[in-house]
Parts: C-alpha cells; structure tokens; sequence
C-alpha cells in the first residue's frame, strides 16, 4: 500500500522529491535495493543539484557492489561545483580507498 500511495503521487507530480525520495527508502528497506537504484537514478535525472539525490544514490550503488558506478557518478556530481557539503567530497574518498586508487581519495578526503 505504501508502495502504491507513492507511485501515485509521482504520476500525479513527477517533481515530488519527497515520494520519490520515500519511495527508493521503502524499496531498500524491503530488499529490493534494484528498484531502489532504479528510483534513486530517476531522482538524480530529475534533480541533478541535490546533493541528498547524490549522496543516497552513490551510497545504495556502493552498497550493491557498484563501487566504480557511484565513485563515477558522485565525482561526476562533484564536477559540476553542486554545494558546499563536506559529506559528498568524504565518501568519495571512502569509495575510491575501496577502489585503491589512494592518490585521487586522498585528494578527496
């Protein structure tokens, strides 16, 4: 049902973060961290200057394995000078350590 009331409120606003937001958090806490992905990419298409839409998906890419996929993808986010976080530069330094690219994680930490 939870799933339902979200996937109505997008249709009916495709720019409501927040479902969308909700809506990948339901699927990751159920285990279907595919979908949650899915969603997490659509909401990164949608808001590309939400530094929340970055990090969420880096770190449900990472946890899925995907370490290059979110390392790309948050340094891409990075690239485009999107905030003065501290949170976005850090994990991609965590992620590059994974990847043992140790210069470029230093450089981010």
């Amino acid at each position: 049902l939870v799933a339902r009331d979200l996937r109505r409120r997008i249709a009916a606003n495709p720019l409501d973060r927040a479902a969308r937001l909700a809506l990948a958090k339901h699927y990751q806490k159920l285990g279907y961290s595919e979908l949650a992905v899915e969603h997490l990419r659509l909401a990164a298409e949608r808001f590309p200057e939400d530094g929340d839409v970055a990090l969420l998906l880096a770190e449900s890419l990472a946890e899925q394995g995907l370490v290059a996929e979110a390392t790309s993808h948050l340094n891409g986010f990075l690239a485009k000078g999107a905030g003065d976080r501290a949170d976005l530069p850090a994990l991609l330094g965590l992620l590059r350590d994974e990847l043992e690219q140790y210069a470029l994680a230093e450089s981010a930490h």
